[in-house]
This record gives structure tokens, sequence and C-alpha cells, in this order.
């Protein structure tokens, strides 16, 4: 009788803690918007990164161009619902001067190297490094996203998961 009586409560337990992770379709987190009290175009300008497929990326190349940094995990459902948006957003908006950059949390290139091909990531990936995170500090939740303006200053920083929409106001704010 004790058998039967948990075999349905732990059905249903089970049945809540799963079912709370569903997927969110807009603004999972709220925005802070940061002007950022620290000056890091100067730092940002001076740094020199390779991306997983081993090209060079200089943030100084990217003056008078509207950044978006998203910092992300190949095994977290909210930044792979993200990818088509920034690849969207990175193409509809190549002629105002955006460019996305994906900031890879995991642990191995060449595993984000596979998964970029197979999700077909069409913006530059770089890998989460010491050198980042002197710079923007620790992520501690992802997806985060900073937005960075024409002349290299951090505008917003953003947690969680936020509709295209967010991000195409974002860039035309920004401008």
């Amino acid at each position: 009788m004790k058998k039967i009586f948990f075999i349905p409560l732990i059905l249903s337990c089970s049945i809540l803690i799963l079912g709370s992770g569903s997927r969110p379709q807009e603004n999972v987190s709220e925005v802070k918007k940061e002007p950022i009290a620290r000056n890091y175009n100067k730092i940002i300008e001076n740094i020199t990164l390779s991306t997983i497929d081993n090209k060079t990326f200089a943030f100084k190349d990217l003056k008078n161009k509207i950044i978006i940094l998203n910092f992300w995990a190949k095994w977290n459902s909210y930044c792979i619902d993200s990818i088509p948006k920034f690849t969207q957003l990175q193409n509809e908006h190549t002629s105002k001067n955006v460019q996305i950059i994906g900031i890879a949390m995991d642990h191995s290139p060449e595993d984000v190297l596979n998964f970029a091909k197979l999700h077909n990531m069409k913006y530059p990936i770089i890998m989460y490094n010491q050198e980042l995170k002197s710079i923007f500090g620790t992520i501690n939740n992802i997806p985060t996203t900073i937005i960075i303006d024409k002349s290299l200053n951090i505008r917003k920083k953003v947690t969680g998961f936020h509709s295209k929409a967010f991000f195409a106001s974002e860039i035309n704010n920004t401008e």
C-alpha cells in the first residue's frame, strides 16, 4: 500500500521540478542599464584576441561600430535559443556598423567550434579567458550581453534571455 502512495507522489514531484524549466519568450531578467563607471575604451582598444577559428580579432578595428558581446555556453538552452536571433541581427544591421561577438564560456575550443558550425553561427566566437575576465569581470549569469558604443564605451549590460526586438531597439538607441 505504501508503494502505491509513493509512486504518484514521486511522479508529481518530478513533473513539478522538470516542468519549471520551461523556456521564456521574453526578458527573463531585469535589464541593468549601466553606463559602467569605469572608462573601458582605452583598455579595450588595445586588446587583440583570437577567434575559435584562429583569426585575429582587435577591438580597435571595431571602433565606429556598435559591438554586442554575448557571453554564452553551448549547454544552456537560453543561449542556444539566442543564436538565431544574434545571427539575424548581425545580418540585418551590417549597414549600421554592428558587430555581434560570441564569448563562449565553455572549456573546449574544439567543441565550441563544432557547435558553432552545427548552429551556423556566422559571427566571431572567442573563448572566455583571463584577459576578458580582467576587463569585464566574472560573468555569473548566462546569457549575459554587453552593448558597447562606437567609441568603445560600455553602454549596457543585460542578463537572461531577451527578444530580437529588444536588441534591435538597443542598437537603434546606441547610435
